[in-house]
């Protein structure tokens, strides 16, 4: 019996000594050694989380902005970011409809870029983007009106 527990106690002893119990390796093509299926499937790792980017905040700069009644015509405005905005709005100072307008001048150009706005009524109001660069100046007309109008650059910082 004496003899029984001792053969007992060194194959407990062996079975310790095995890495894993049923671990069996086995060659690949390449070389590299993989468990054999007795094994337990290793956990992947889980995939790295991307780091957050953080969100630009749209920034707008006012270039300049004028009110009035009747014509007028702006100081050169410098823009080197596009697009840029154009804000408008105008309200009748009679009962009945005015009119409304703003032309984009390049300066040095004799004929006008573009008509920004064109408008018969007691009051409106718009934003217009400008997908242009350079030094411009605005036109602006208003009859029975009174109007205000700014000009604004917008980044992503």
């Amino acid at each position: 019996m004496r003899r029984s527990v001792l053969i007992c106690m060194v194959i407990l002893l062996l079975l310790m000594m095995v890495p894993a119990c049923g671990e069996v390796y086995q060659r690949r093509y390449d070389g590299a050694e993989t468990p054999s299926v007795g094994m337990a499937t290793p956990t992947p790792t889980p995939a790295a989380t991307p780091t957050p980017v953080p969100a630009k905040e749209l920034v707008c700069d006012i270039v300049g902005d004028w009110a009035g009644t009747g014509i007028k015509t702006t100081e050169p405005i410098h823009v080197e970011v596009a697009p840029w905005l154009v804000g408008w709005n105008y309200e009748a100072t009679r009962d009945i409809d005015g009119g409304f307008s703003i032309w984009l001048h390049e300066v040095g150009q004799s004929r006008p870029v573009d008509l920004l706005a064109n408008e018969l009524g007691r009051a409106g109001d718009d934003v217009i983007y400008v997908y242009e660069t350079g030094t411009f100046y605005l036109e602006i007309e208003g009859l029975f009106v009174i109007w205000g109008v700014a000009v604004s650059t917008c980044e992503y910082k």
